[in-house]
C-alpha cells in the first residue's frame, strides 16, 4: 500500500507541475476533430493524440485508460480541464512507470473505439471540466 501511495503522490505532483504549464504555454498537444484518424466509413476514432477527456468521457476508452494509466483514472487531476485537454502521449511521457510501448498497444485499442462527436479541444477553457 506504501508504494501505490508514493506513486499515486508521485504520479499527482507531475500532473500539477508539467500538464497544467504546458497547457498554459499553449505547449501541450491538444487533438481537433479535423485532425483526427477516421475509420473506412468516416467516423473519428480516439487514440493517444486525443484529448484524454475524450477518452475518459467514453465508456470503454474509460476501461483503456484503467487498464494502462490507474494512476490517472483514480486521481482527482482527472478532472482538471488542463489534464482533460492534454493527449494521453503527453500524459504517458510524465507518467512513472508508463513505458512508451504501452502507447503502441493502447493506441490499437483506442482506435476501435468512434470519438464523440465534440471533442473537448473544441470547447473554451473552463467550460470542458466535469
Amino acid at each position: 500500500m506504501g508504494n501505490l501511495m508514493r506513486m499515486t503522490t508521485a504520479t499527482a505532483l507531475v500532473l500539477m507541475s508539467i500538464v497544467p504549464a504546458a497547457a498554459q504555454n499553449g505547449s501541450a498537444p491538444v487533438a481537433s476533430p479535423s485532425g483526427s484518424p477516421v475509420n473506412a466509413d468516416g467516423t473519428r476514432v480516439l487514440t493517444v493524440e486525443t484529448p484524454m477527456g475524450d477518452v475518459y468521457d467514453t465508456p470503454v476508452g474509460l476501461v483503456i485508460l484503467q487498464k494502462y494509466m490507474p494512476l490517472l483514472v483514480s486521481s482527482p487531476l482527472v478532472k482538471q480541464d488542463h489534464t482533460r485537454r492534454a493527449t494521453i502521449h503527453h500524459i504517458g511521457d510524465f507518467m512513472p512507470g508508463f513505458k512508451h510501448e504501452q502507447l503502441a498497444e493502447m493506441d490499437v485499442e483506442l482506435r476501435r473505439i468512434p470519438a464523440p462527436p465534440r471533442s473537448i479541444a473544441d470547447v473554451p477553457m473552463g467550460e470542458g471540466s466535469k
